[in-house]
């Protein structure tokens, strides 16, 4: 009877020390649920006039809430909407480059999107801008 004593002792702070891990845990997560939501927010909120870079315009409103660019590689369904919200803007004589969107990826993004950007709004388009775009996309 007294080692099953010595045993129930050696376990109680074991489970002190998880209840705390997983309160640790939930905090976390609630943190990451609200930044995401915030986030998710500023993409709703925002309109691309394509003046500056979408990128551009997304960090500077994200930086307002103490938040940065890298919420999108943390969070897929978040970079999803952001790309969705792109592909809205691509209308009328863009729409032939829609589909370079899709090349886009959730690791190299940021400088996808700004190539695109750079090419489309600040260099005339040419016969084969969509190829040159295209190549530079996929390079990494």
């Amino acid at each position: 009877m007294k080692q099953f004593e010595m045993i129930k002792e050696e376990e109680q702070p074991l489970l002190g020390e998880q209840t705390l891990t997983h309160s640790v845990d939930i905090d976390k997560a609630r943190e990451k649920e609200i930044r995401v939501y915030q986030a998710l927010h500023i993409l709703k909120s925002t309109n691309y006039n394509w003046c500056q870079s979408p990128i551009k315009t997304l960090q500077n409103k994200l930086e307002i809430l103490g938040l940065d660019l890298t919420i999108f590689e943390e969070d897929r369904i978040l970079f999803c909407v952001f790309k969705q919200r792109l592909y809205g803007k691509f209308r009328g004589n863009l729409k032939k480059y829609k589909p370079l969107l899709s090349l886009i990826n959730q690791r190299y993004w940021w400088w996808q999107v700004d190539v695109i950007w750079e090419f489309l709004f600040n260099s005339p388009i040419l016969e084969d801008s969509y190829a040159i775009i295209e190549a530079l996309i996929n390079a990494p």
